[in-house]
C-alpha cells in the first residue's frame, strides 16, 4: 500500500512539474517570448519572477540590445530612451491556412524563417520570425465572396473598410462624399451584423521574373482548353481555327493540316508535353493529365496572362453585355488552377458548380470560373468584349465563430505589414508586439505603477492596450508575477491592476485626469502624408509637449519608439541639429539627456560603421538571417532614396526643392566611365579646432567629350514656337569617386596624398579656409599640383551659380551606391553656414564652378572665348599631362 502511495505521489509530483513547464512555455508562446538559458532549466515556476525582459524566439543581436536598454529604463538607469529602427510586422493564422509562395503553395504551419511569401503589392517578401504553436486559441471562419475560407485567430488583424453609407450625390449626380479609408480591425470586431460586409482591397498581380518555359504559355493554354489528351492536336470551330493557327505560327511553331477541317496539329513539341506530364507516353509507360505545371503558375505576369488568353480563346466565353469572362471545364483540378491563375493576376475570380448537359443528357459536374479582366482573350472576337471590373473589384468577407484551433504567428519584412493568405490570395495584416510586451512585463514587476501609452490613433492605442490587458489578466501572468487585473477596470484603453497600478492608452488627442510613472510613444506619425504636412507635425509636437509630458509624475521615464519619416518629425525636433546617426547619450535641443539607439538597415558608410551600436562593418545588414541583401536591394529600388534613407536608414532628407535637384543628374548607361581628358580632385576640409568632430570630403571629377544625340525638335519655353535643336559634341563632367570621413589633420594629409597618387589627377583643388591652409602647404611640399580656391561669395550664391551646369545636363554619374549618396547629400544641402551636411556638396559646387571658369566644361549656351595669356590655369585646348583615372583603374 505504501509503495502504491509513493508511486502516486511521484506521479502527482511529475504532473505538477509538467504543469509548471507547460505554464511557463504557454507564457512564452502567448507573449512571443524567448526563455533565457538561466531560466530554461528551472522547473520552479516561482523562479520566473526573476526573469529579465525576454526577447523574441531566435533573438537577433539588436533584439538583445533593445531588451538591455528597456531593462535599464526599468531600473532607472535611463530616463529617456529613443529607439529608431526599420519597420516590422507579425501575423497569426491557423496551421493549415494555405499561403502562396514563389515556388507554389505551403501552409502557415510549414513556414520557416527565411521562406518567401507575397505582400499585397505582389512583391516577394520573407518570413523574418515565426512563433511556436498557440494551442486551443479561439478562432473565426473568414469567408470571402469568391468562395474561399480562412480560419483566423480572434486577435488577428485585417485591413478593411466597414463604412456602409453610400456617397451622397451632388448636383451633377456624381458622388461627392469620399470613401472612408481602410482601417485595421481584429477578427472578433468583424463578427457582427452590418448593413455592409467588411471589404478588403484586392492584392496586385504577383511580381515574378520570366521563367524558362519549354512550351509557350499561349500554346499550352490552347491545348489545355481544346487539345487532345493523347497528342498535340487541337480542335477549333471553323470560324476560329484560322486565327488560332496564325497566332501559334507567329510564336514560331509549325502546324499541320488534317483530314478534319476543324482539327490541326502542332509539330515538334510532343516531347516537351510528355516531359511535363501532360501526355501519355506508351514507350516509357508513363501517363499524363491535363493540368497547369507549377513553373507556369509562377511565371511572370506576362507569361501567366498569355496562358490565360490561350485558355479563354479555346474553352472560355465572354459576355457581350457585361464583358465578363468565364472558363468552363469538367476537369475540376484544371478549373481550380485557372481560378488561381486569375487571382495571381490581381483579379477577383468567382466559382460556380453545375451539371454538364449535352442533348438533355447529364454528362457529370461542370466547373465555371468567372472574372473581369481587360485583355483576358487574344482572339479578336473575344478580346474586344473583355473589360475590367468596376463595381465590386475588392473582396467582401463574412466572419463567424469556428471554435478553437491551433494557430501560429509569423513576421514578414513587408514595409506595409501585409502578406497574402488563403486560396483567394487575400491580404492580411497585424502589428508588432513591442508596445504590448514591455508594458505587461513592467506592470508585472511593478504592479502599483501607472503607464500612459500613446500611438498615432486612439484605435491603435486601444488595440495595444487590449493585448497588454489580456496578458495581465491571464492565469499564467498571475502565477508568474503574483498580480492580476482588477475586476472593475477592464476597458481596453484603461484598466487597472489589483495592486492599484493603471494603464491608459491614448491617441494623439487631448486627455486629462491621468498621471503616469512612465510613458511610451509608438509611431506618432501615421505615414508619408502626415509626415509631409507641417500642420500635422506641429499639432503632434504640441500634443507631445502640452498634453503628454505635463501628465507625468516627477521622475517619470519615457520610451520613444519610431521610424523616421521627415527631418522635422517629433524625433527630429528632439534630437540635436548636429545629430548624424549616432547611438548613445545625446543632448536634446531643449537640453534634456536622451539615450538614442539608432539601428540602420544597412551599414553604407564609414560614418555608419562608427555609429553602429552592434559593431557592424560596411556592407553588413541589420538582420542577415531575415532581411536578405536581395530583399533590401529591391526595397531600395522600390522605395526610392527619400523613403530608403528615412525608413530604413533613419536619416530623412529635406523635401525636394533644394538648389541642386536630384532629377538634373544624368546616369551613365555603361559599366565603365568614359575616356577623360582632364581630372581634378576637390577637397573641403574640417575646421582646425575640433577636427575630429567635423567632416572632410573629397570628390573626383573627369572631363570628357560627349556627343549628345539631339531630338528631332523641341519647344523653347520662352518662345511659343518650334525651333530646330542645337547639335554637336560638348565637354561634360563625370563623378568618378567620393570620400568623406572625420579625420585629424595628419591622417587627412596622408589620405590626400594617397588619393592623388591613385587618381593621378591633373589638378587638386583645396578651399583656402580652416585646415585647408595647412593642407595646401603640405601638398605643395609633396609635389602635388594643388590650387587654392578662395570663397569670394556665400555658399548659397556659389551653389546657385553652379546649378546652371547641373540643370544643363553637364553632370553625369555612374550606377554606384556611393554616387546615389552624393546625389542625396547635394539634394539635401542647405548651403547655410554652420549647417551639417554641406561638405560633399561644397566640393561639387567648387568643381563645377572652376571647370566652367577654365573652359574645361561648357553648357549649351556658352560661347567660345579667346584664351587669356596671363591666366596660369591650363585651358582645355592645352594637352593634359595625364589622361585621367578613367583609363588607369577598373570600374568601381
Amino acid at each position: 500500500m505504501d509503495a502504491e502511495l509513493d508511486e502516486l505521489r511521484q506521479i502527482d509530483g511529475e504532473l505538477e512539474r509538467l504543469e509548471c513547464l507547460e505554464a511557463r512555455d504557454r507564457l512564452a508562446v502567448y507573449c512571443g517570448l524567448h526563455i533565457p538559458a538561466e531560466i530554461e532549466g528551472d522547473d520552479d515556476l516561482r523562479g520566473m519572477e526573476r526573469m529579465p525582459l525576454p526577447a523574441r524566439y531566435v533573438p537577433a543581436r539588436h533584439h538583445q540590445l533593445i531588451v538591455e536598454k528597456l531593462e535599464e529604463v526599468e531600473r532607472g538607469e535611463i530616463g529617456r530612451l529613443m529607439i529608431l529602427a526599420p519597420p516590422g510586422s507579425a501575423k497569426a493564422l491557423a496551421l493549415d491556412t494555405p499561403i502562396p509562395t514563389p515556388d507554389g503553395w505551403t501552409t502557415m504551419g510549414s513556414l520557416k524563417v527565411g521562406d518567401r511569401v507575397f505582400d499585397e503589392r505582389g512583391q516577394v517578401c520573407r518570413v523574418t520570425w515565426k512563433s511556436p504553436v498557440w494551442r486551443g486559441r479561439p478562432v473565426f471562419s473568414v469567408r470571402t465572396d469568391c468562395g474561399d475560407e480562412i480560419v483566423a485567430d480572434r486577435d488577428h488583424e485585417w485591413l478593411v473598410r466597414l463604412c456602409g453609407k453610400p456617397r451622397a450625390p451632388n448636383k451633377g449626380g456624381f458622388a461627392s462624399r469620399p470613401w472612408r479609408p481602410f482601417k485595421i480591425k481584429e477578427t472578433w470586431e468583424l463578427h457582427r451584423r452590418r448593413v455592409k460586409r467588411p471589404m478588403i482591397a484586392r492584392a496586385a498581380a504577383l511580381e515574378l521574373p520570366d521563367a524558362e518555359l519549354p512550351i509557350d504559355p499561349y500554346l499550352l493554354g490552347v491545348w489545355l482548353g481544346d487539345g487532345h489528351s493523347t497528342s498535340v492536336r487541337i480542335t477549333a470551330s471553323e470560324n476560329d481555327i484560322g486565327a488560332l493557327r496564325a497566332e501559334i505560327e507567329r510564336l514560331g511553331y509549325k502546324t499541320s493540316t488534317t483530314m478534319i477541317p476543324t482539327l490541326f496539329g502542332v509539330l515538334g513539341v510532343r516531347a516537351a508535353f510528355v516531359k511535363l506530364g501532360l501526355l501519355n507516353d506508351p514507350l516509357h509507360n508513363t501517363f499524363g493529365r491535363k493540368h497547369i505545371p507549377v513553373a507556369y503558375m509562377r511565371g511572370s505576369a506576362k507569361q501567366r496572362l498569355a496562358l490565360l488568353q490561350g485558355l479563354i480563346d479555346t474553352d472560355g466565353t465572354v459576355c457581350k453585355k457585361r464583358g465578363c469572362s468565364t472558363f468552363c471545364n469538367t476537369n475540376k483540378e484544371l478549373a481550380e488552377q485557372v481560378r488561381e491563375l486569375v487571382r495571381s493576376l490581381g483579379v477577383k475570380a468567382g466559382w460556380t458548380e453545375g451539371r454538364a448537359m449535352l442533348y438533355e443528357k447529364d454528362c457529370g459536374p461542370v466547373y465555371r470560373v468567372g472574372f473581369y479582366l481587360d485583355g483576358a482573350a487574344r482572339m479578336e472576337r473575344k478580346r474586344v468584349l473583355c473589360r475590367d471590373q468596376f463595381r465590386t473589384p475588392n473582396t467582401y468577407i463574412d466572419v463567424a465563430p469556428a471554435g478553437t484551433a491551433d494557430t501560429v504567428c509569423i513576421e514578414v519584412d513587408s514595409p506595409s505589414h501585409l502578406f497574402l493568405c488563403g486560396r483567394s490570395m487575400t491580404p492580411t495584416h497585424n502589428s508588432t508586439y513591442a508596445s504590448t510586451l514591455f508594458p505587461a512585463w513592467y506592470l508585472g514587476r511593478h504592479p502599483a505603477k501607472s503607464l500612459i501609452c500613446a500611438s498615432q490613433t486612439q484605435e491603435l492605442a486601444d488595440r495595444f492596450g487590449r493585448r497588454a490587458r489580456n496578458m495581465v489578466a491571464s492565469d499564467i501572468h498571475r502565477r508568474v508575477f503574483g498580480a492580476g487585473l482588477a475586476p472593475d477596470q477592464r476597458a481596453a484603453g484603461h484598466w487597472e491592476t489589483e495592486a492599484g497600478g493603471e494603464y491608459h492608452a491614448t491617441g494623439v488627442q487631448p486627455f486629462a485626469g491621468r498621471r503616469g510613472d512612465g510613458w511610451i510613444c509608438d509611431d506618432l506619425i501615421r505615414g508619408r502624408r502626415d509626415a509631409d504636412s507641417k500642420t500635422v507635425r506641429d499639432s503632434t509636437w504640441e500634443w507631445l509637449l502640452g498634453d503628454l509630458r505635463p501628465r507625468m509624475k516627477p521622475g517619470a521615464w519615457g520610451v520613444f519608439i519610431t521610424t523616421r519619416w521627415h527631418p522635422d518629425d517629433p524625433a527630429g525636433r528632439i534630437l540635436p541639429k548636429t545629430w548624424a546617426g549616432e547611438s548613445g547619450w545625446v543632448t536634446a535641443q531643449d537640453g534634456e539627456k536622451w539615450y538614442v539607439l539608432c539601428l540602420v538597415a544597412v551599414v553604407e558608410t564609414d560614418e555608419d560603421r562608427r555609429n553602429d551600436p552592434l559593431g557592424r562593418k560596411v556592407g553588413d545588414i541589420l538582420w542577415p538571417e531575415w532581411f536578405t541583401p536581395e530583399m533590401l536591394a529591391q526595397e531600395r529600388r522600390s522605395q526610392g532614396l527619400r523613403n530608403w534613407t528615412a525608413l530604413y536608414q533613419q536619416r530623412p532628407r529635406p523635401d525636394e526643392g533644394s538648389v541642386l535637384k536630384r532629377e538634373h543628374w544624368r546616369r551613365w548607361p555603361y559599366a565603365k566611365p568614359p575616356r577623360c581628358e582632364y581630372v581634378v580632385d576637390v577637397w573641403d576640409t574640417a575646421f582646425e579646432e575640433g577636427e575630429e568632430d567635423d567632416f572632410s570630403a573629397c570628390t573626383s571629377w573627369g572631363v570628357f567629350v560627349y556627343d549628345e544625340p539631339a531630338p528631332t525638335e523641341f519647344q523653347d519655353p520662352k518662345r511659343p514656337r518650334w525651333r530646330k535643336p542645337t547639335t554637336g559634341p560638348r565637354h561634360c563632367v563625370m563623378l568618378l569617386d567620393w570620400w568623406e570621413d572625420k579625420k585629424e589633420f595628419p591622417e587627412l594629409r596622408r589620405i590626400a596624398i594617397e588619393r592623388y597618387k591613385t587618381s593621378r589627377a591633373d589638378r587638386v583643388l583645396v578651399e583656402k579656409k580652416s585646415s585647408g591652409h595647412s593642407l595646401i602647404h603640405e601638398l605643395r611640399r609633396a609635389g602635388v599640383p594643388v590650387l587654392a580656391l578662395s570663397a569670394d561669395r556665400s555658399k548659397l550664391a556659389r551653389a546657385h551659380a553652379a546649378s546652371v551646369v547641373l540643370e544643363d545636363g553637364c553632370v553625369w554619374y555612374m550606377d554606384r551606391r556611393w554616387a546615389d549618396q552624393v546625389i542625396e547629400k547635394c539634394a539635401a544641402a542647405t548651403f547655410i553656414k554652420g549647417d551639417p551636411g554641406n561638405d560633399t556638396p561644397d566640393t561639387c559646387v567648387h568643381a563645377w564652378t572652376w571647370l566652367r571658369k577654365t573652359f574645361h566644361l561648357t553648357t549649351r549656351a556658352d560661347k567660345p572665348e579667346a584664351p587669356d595669356e596671363d591666366d596660369p590655369v591650363p585651358r582645355r585646348d592645352m594637352p593634359s599631362n595625364v589622361l585621367g583615372i578613367a583609363n588607369a583603374r577598373k570600374s568601381a
